[in-house]
């Protein structure tokens, strides 16, 4: 009786050792296993800190070459174009005391600092046809030319060409009026500037060449 007590005694400490035995090797995965998951998401978060300054700095290489290309595309756009005509394009008209330079257009840019060109006229042979301010501007190289009378002789120049023309018609035409500066098979020099008080009409001063 005694031997069989004292076996279930023994039975019954040993099951407890080994539930014991479980529960600590449980506690201890459980732990192990925490522990795990905790440095994986440490290791996360240190490669996104760790990524964060790469992505800016790629982004940030990004925005400069965009903000690089739009000033280079805008430093194109506004890139002047190299102007096709030379240096001493120029007009001279003895009897006034006039030596002005020429310049292709007859904007208000180019009417302010010199005589201009009509770009539908020639620049050598044919009708050339000039404009030029008389008042109120910063230039006003075309201020005498209504003191010009028939004969009078104006020089033209441009490039290697030198011209002599002689005023053969001074005429007072309306604004609208654009056939005196049509094309001619004649050598002829159109001088147009603006009539005071008249802002419809234009005085209209033509030369030819002298042979």
């Amino acid at each position: 009786m005694y031997s069989r007590k004292y076996i279930d005694i023994i039975t019954l400490v040993v099951v407890t050792i080994i539930l014991l035995l479980i529960n600590l090797y449980q506690f201890q995965t459980k732990s192990n296993i925490e522990k795990v998951l905790n440095q994986t998401q440490t290791i996360a978060e240190m490669d996104i800190i760790q990524d964060e300054p790469i992505e800016n700095e790629i982004k940030n290489s990004l925005l400069e070459n965009v903000i690089k290309n739009e000033t280079i595309e805008k430093s194109e756009d506004f890139e002047p174009v190299p102007v096709p005509y030379p240096s001493n394009w120029s007009i001279l008209i003895p009897k006034i005391d006039l030596i002005a330079p020429v310049r292709e257009g007859t904007t208000d840019e180019i009417l302010n600092k010199y005589v201009g060109h009509f770009t539908e006229s020639p620049t050598e042979n044919g009708n050339i046809c000039l404009a030029a301010h008389n008042r109120g501007y910063e230039e006003n190289y075309f201020e005498n030319l209504k003191k010009l009378l028939l004969n009078d002789v104006i020089i033209y120049r441009y490039d290697n060409l030198e011209r002599k023309y002689a005023v053969s018609n001074i005429t007072i035409i309306k604004e609208t009026d654009w056939s005196y500066i049509e094309s001619s098979n004649d050598n002829i020099l159109t001088l147009i500037t603006c009539i005071e008080d008249e802002p419809e009409y234009r005085l209209c001063v033509q030369a030819k060449e002298i042979k």
